[in-house]
């Protein structure tokens, strides 16, 4: 039995590419991918707001910085 999560499933193949394409363009600017995320939300004028799934204040923390980039 193949697990929800394991990239060969043909329904997540397209999601593991695309998180390796972000990894790569975060990879290039210097930043996390949740930096690059946050850092998405805050250029864009039509975004009103980011929801932020941190499970941590460390998490918490981390993701933040991403905000003043």
């Amino acid at each position: 039995m193949q697990s929800i999560v394991d990239p060969n499933r043909e329904e997540n193949r397209s999601k593991f590419e695309a998180i390796a394409k972000l990894q790569t363009l975060a990879d290039e600017a210097g930043l996390t991918i949740p930096h690059l995320a946050m850092a998405f939300t805050q250029a864009h004028s039509s975004i009103t707001s980011a929801i932020v799934g941190a499970r941590t204040i460390e998490q918490l923390r981390e993701t933040l910085k991403g905000s003043d980039i």
